[in-house]
Parts: structure tokens; sequence; C-alpha cells
């Protein structure tokens, strides 16, 4: 079936324009953004018990990893070691490369 330019969609809604869709989309990115950077900034506490710098900021936000992920490369990283963090306690597997 066929809509007429303007006319509701068959839910009951206004049909919304492209500005309208693009802001709305906006909107959610910045909100998922935004909750990406807080979790960011909570790892880096939790498991280095400090704030992020610039640059940790920046490429952890563009790796796409999960959060325990995140939680466990940090873990592991050579900071953590010395912190003593334990990265299985995210999930993290430890393999003995010398066996």
């Amino acid at each position: 079936m066929t809509r007429r330019r303007g006319t509701p969609d068959p839910s009951g809604r206004p049909k919304k324009g492209i500005k309208e869709t693009q802001a709305s989309y906006q909107k959610r990115l910045d909100a998922w953004e935004a909750k990406r950077e807080e979790d960011v900034r909570a790892a880096f506490q939790e498991v280095l018990g400090r704030e992020v710098d610039e640059g940790g900021l920046v490429n952890y936000l563009d790796s796409g990893l999960s959060g325990d992920e995140l939680r466990a490369n940090l873990a592991s990283s050579q900071e953590g070691r010395r912190r003593g963090s334990d990265p299985t306690q995210y999930g993290a597997e430890v393999v003995d490369i010398e066996s």
C-alpha cells in the first residue's frame, strides 16, 4: 500500500521528515558516545585507580571493546600488572606460553 506524502503512518504517528530523523539519530548517537566515555573513565578508575589520559580515552573509545574486554585489557597492561590487577576477573584467559 502506498501512502501519500505527509499522511500518517499506519501506527497513527505523524510521518517524520528526514531532518527530524537525522536529529533523532544524532541525539541517540551523542547519548551513546557520552555513555561510552563514562564507561571508559570508570574502567580506568576501577582497574588502574586513576583518570584516563586523553590518548587512552581516544584509543579506547575507538577500540570497540566491550566493558569487560576493556577492563581485561587494562588489567593485562604493564601498568595493570604493576598494580596487581587480575585480568581473569574480567573474563580474560591466561595462557602459559612457557609450557
